[in-house]
């Protein structure tokens, strides 16, 4: 009977482990089709990844680059969907690279039949800069210093580069521009975005006073492991971030450019880190973006680099990469393609002089009020601009217009102003 039942149980525990050895589900976007190539150790590393240009080649037009990582659930695509949107409204895709690397667990290898010994693959401590689980083992935050490296050398004239990450990313991205050790150009601007993290690093033992989100002291607490790595720097550093040091953290969290990302409703606590250490950081993502907004820039800023960035009107979402001011964060360069965001009429100015008239109309646009001598674009629905000129004459002709909503941006030398009109 004891052999019987000795059988049966292992038969039993075969069963369940067998399970989890072979526990496979697939990446909820799909496999992407590209690879990110690199060699560590002397083996070759493949990252699956999004994109709407191919890293790997050489280009001289690219002057903005992204590197953009997905939350614990792995929804990658939508958060390169929604910056390659946020780089059309803002006329930049042409002049922009976007990569969103998948970062790959064992449950999608399993289901994709990757190849464990080149694909890179962790537990969900990727986000923390922890080492791969298969054997060439490798750190997600070298996974981000090989891709910088790769876009600094086949982009030439590139002149800004983001890092940026949502919910799991925005952890990661919060903890690397802690602890990269990359060697980036001078001439190359580097801002990393932490969006929506649960929980942020704190270099020193300070945090923030009960009750209030712009005092901080060392609390005093039974949370034993509150400053410790990933809450803190003191103890339990992962083999990549003590590579870097405490020393060399701080100074480069004080000298990065680190935006704290946060949408003005992500009060929610779904997916909240809520062990005693991130307690102790605030009680929700939003709050605890505020409060650590006010820590390091007490603490750890120089020449304002430390900004809170927040996407009004949103929750816990990547769609918050489309946010107007987010964009800008982005994509602050002046050089726009005619492609024009039509959301930018969403207002139109009344308190100038020029008005527009009749509308709707026919075959003639009229400006009135004092409009010589100013220039004039004329978009369609799609932002697509269908004419321009310089309003010498009374009139615009615009018959050869097809019927249909218009917007027209009026310049001066003192304003700008934006007006929709109809055309018959």
């Amino acid at each position: 009977m004891k052999k019987q039942l000795t059988i049966w149980l292992c038969f039993i525990m075969f069963g369940l482990s067998a399970h989890v050895i072979a526990q496979s589900n697939p990446l909820p976007e799909g496999l992407p089709p590209s690879r990110i190539s690199f060699k560590v150790n002397n083996k070759t590393v493949y990252i699956p990844y999004w994109r709407n240009l191919a890293i790997g080649t050489r280009r001289t037009n690219i002057t903005n680059a992204i590197i953009a990582f997905h939350g614990v659930n792995q929804y990658g695509k939508s958060v390169y969907d929604n910056l390659r949107s946020a780089a059309i409204s803002e006329g930049q895709l042409n002049n922009s690279l976007i990569v969103s690397p998948i970062m790959m667990e064992l449950d999608h290898m399993n289901y994709h039949n990757l190849d464990k010994n080149t694909y890179a693959y962790w537990t969900r401590r990727w986000k923390f800069g922890d080492l791969s689980q298969n054997s060439n083992r490798v750190s997600s935050f070298t996974v981000i210093d090989k891709i910088v490296e790769i876009l600094l050398r086949n982009n030439p004239n590139l002149k800004t580069l983001t890092i940026t990450g949502f919910s799991a990313g925005g952890q990661m991205i919060n903890r690397y521009a802690a602890g990269s050790r990359v060697s980036i150009p001078s001439n190359v601007k580097v801002q990393y975005v932490s969006y929506a993290p649960s929980i942020y690093l704190y270099p020193d033992s300070r945090r923030r006073i009960s009750g209030s989100e712009n005092r901080f002291r060392t609390p005093s607490t039974n949370c034993s492991n509150y400053n410790k790595y990933e809450f803190g720097i003191n103890g339990n550093l992962n083999s990549y971030m003590r590579a870097t040091g405490a020393t060399a953290i701080k100074r480069n969290l004080t000298n990065r450019t680190v935006y704290q990302m946060i949408g003005e409703r992500d009060t929610g606590t779904r997916y909240l880190d809520v062990r005693c250490g991130a307690k102790l950081q605030g009680d929700n993502r939003y709050q605890r973006a505020r409060i650590y907004t006010n820590y390091v820039r007490r603490y750890y800023m120089r020449n304002d680099n430390k900004k809170l960035l927040v996407a009004r009107g949103y929750g816990h979402s990547a769609g918050a990469y489309k946010a107007r001011n987010v964009r800008k964060v982005f994509f602050a360069s002046s050089r726009r393609s005619k492609a024009f965001d039509v959301h930018e009429f969403d207002k139109e100015t009344s308190t100038n002089e020029i008005t527009v008239y009749p509308n709707p109309a026919s075959n003639r646009l009229h400006l009135s009020g004092d409009s010589k001598n100013t220039s004039y674009s004329i978009f369609n629905p799609q932002g697509k601009m269908v004419r321009k000129g310089i309003n010498n004459a009374p009139e615009i002709t615009i018959e050869d217009l097809q019927p249909g909503m218009y917007f027209i941006q009026i310049k001066t030398d003192t304003f700008t102003t934006q007006k929709t009109f109809i055309k018959n």
